[in-house]
């Protein structure tokens, strides 16, 4: 194909043939047009692919900002720009959705946030039928990255290479180097339910957080919870995606949480946050920067104030070892053991996929039109996992421990999986014990 180089190739490869379960016959594609080039070839591969039928939804970035100048606040909720029926219309044509994530770092910085949380209400409302979707897995979805040249700028300023750079890093994230990704995504999928075997295995009923930030959380899982990371016959939700993640007991969560790095949501950045929990619900809160994002999402429910979704992050995780914030969502979650106010994903929960609204409550499965993650792990970060007979794991010296679960932005929990360095050794005693 012309002006395709091999990357680019095999990324769209991926996305088609990996990221997309089962198969399918209709295409939604949504993007900023910035990313226009990436995005023909995208289509022409998909019709080779043989997608019979291709949705688009294209976004503009420098459109949105003067639309969001002009227009009032009232203007702003009705226009067909933030409130249209795009993502319903690809829903009912049984679409597998393909997003593409791009940030535009401090482009809306200094619009009215009546405004910015005005459009973003606009677009929540006609995105709840796909949320519900997503969270009870009868849709297939991937959200992937592409560059930009504002968005490379900030992580590379001063130079003149910046898109290239980050271009290289989203295809090295995403495995494309490789001489066949799909294979080594397939090799580090088996990796990856080695785990969630494991972890399901060590029949978890509360997971403690704390660091030196002021963490000290407790939070229940939910009743028959199950422990997921990527599978090789589902989609791939996220592209990259390092994290293994369960849903957390709704009425269950007691103690402060810290983030360690910004919420992005939307098109604006929560900065230096925290929040309070009694009883599973939020009940205090605070952020140095966007704080009136947090009150309008909280604002909406009580379901807004429970969380949906707790995520272990590997510590040296390909995106971690850059130490570097993306001010993107999709690489953000990827640093560090992160939390999510919300909806729960229902395949995290034993038939959860099959329940209705109210025995989904009943098992603490937090049912919401919206999901919010938020970034927790540091460099300290310990998670404690105590088990329903009482065992916690780890216990004992960090100096005999093989693993402490979260120490070290995110978790050398997952050492535990690789018996070529280490075995593991369970004690006759009330206490469990992995040692070197």
């Amino acid at each position: 194909m012309n002006n395709i180089n091999d990357l680019e190739k095999k990324y769209i490869e991926l996305l088609l043939s990996k990221c997309i379960y089962p198969k399918h016959k209709s295409l939604f594609i949504s993007y900023d047009k910035n990313n226009i080039d990436f995005i023909k070839k995208l289509i022409k591969i998909a019709k080779v692919y043989g997608f019979e039928n291709i949705l688009l939804e294209e976004k503009d970035v420098v459109l949105e900002r003067q639309l969001l100048n002009q227009l009032t606040v009232d203007e702003i909720k009705i226009h067909p720009y933030f409130y249209n029926q795009t993502w319903n219309n690809a829903l009912d044509k049984k679409c597998a959705f393909l997003l593409a994530s791009t940030t535009f770092p401090n482009f809306f910085c200094d619009i009215d946030h009546k405004k910015m949380i005005a459009a973003n209400q606009a677009k929540s409302e006609t995105r709840k039928k796909y949320i519900e979707s997503v969270m009870n897995d009868s849709i297939s979805w991937t959200i992937f990255g592409l560059p930009n040249k504002l968005w490379a700028e900030k992580l590379f300023p001063d130079d003149s290479n910046s898109y290239k750079k980050l271009e290289k890093l989203i295809y090295s994230f995403c495995m494309i180097e490789n001489n066949n990704p799909i294979d080594k995504w397939n090799q580090y999928i088996d990796i990856e339910n080695k785990k969630t075997i494991f972890l399901n295995k060590l029949n978890i009923k509360q997971i403690i957080l704390q660091n030196n930030l002021g963490t000290n959380l407790n939070i229940g899982l939910a009743n028959n919870y199950i422990f997921r990371s990527l599978e090789k016959e589902h989609c791939i939700e996220n592209i990259p995606t390092y994290s293994i993640w369960t849903t957390p007991h709704k009425y269950i969560a007691e103690g402060i949480v810290y983030g360690s790095m910004p919420i992005t949501y939307g098109n604006y950045n929560i900065e230096d946050y925290w929040f309070k929990f009694s009883n599973g619900k939020l009940i205090d809160y605070d952020a140095k920067i966007g704080k009136e994002y947090l009150d309008d999402f909280f604002s909406k429910g009580d379901s807004y104030k429970h969380l949906g979704e707790i995520a272990i992050i590997d510590f040296d995780s390909p995106i971690a070892k850059t130490q570097m914030t993306y001010n993107n969502n999709l690489f953000d979650e990827n640093i560090s053991t992160h939390l999510a106010f919300g909806s729960a994903y229902q395949n995290t929960i034993k038939n959860g996929v099959n329940m209705n609204q109210n025995e989904l409550d009943n098992v603490g499965c937090n049912i919401c039109p919206e999901h919010m993650d938020f970034t927790i792990g540091t460099e300290d970060l310990v998670i404690i996992a105590k088990t329903y007979d009482n065992k916690f794991i780890p216990s004992g010296s960090y100096k005999t421990l093989l693993i402490t679960i979260g120490k070290g932005k995110g978790n050398n929990f997952w050492t535990l999986l690789y018996p070529e360095y280490y075995r593991v050794e369970f004690e006759e005693s009330n206490e469990i014990e992995y040692r070197i």
